[in-house]
């Protein structure tokens, strides 16, 4: 599944980095601290797209994702980043 992002990012956005077996710490629904390895998927964008195109791009890549993997809930997050030129 890690491969099927890294390739929709890198065709939508031009690319993008991975960052693997991020050490997370987690509340499980049972209420117990739990340790996972995530990987981490981050990719810039001028996001020419309107904001509803791009929430629905999100919530797309985000449903995919949840119905893909095993995981009790899957984050993807988008926010406006200003670069220094």
């Amino acid at each position: 599944m890690l491969d099927v992002f890294t390739s929709e990012l890198t065709y939508a956005f031009g690319g993008c980095s991975v960052i693997k077996k991020v050490k997370g710490y987690f509340l499980s629904r049972g209420g117990k601290i739990t340790v996972d390895s995530v990987n981490l998927i981050c990719s810039d964008s001028l996001f020419e797209m309107n904001e509803e195109a791009l929430a629905h791009y999100a919530s797309e890549l985000r449903r995919v994702a949840f119905e893909s993997l095993n995981e009790e809930d899957v984050l993807v997050a988008v926010y406006r980043v200003y670069h220094a030129k």
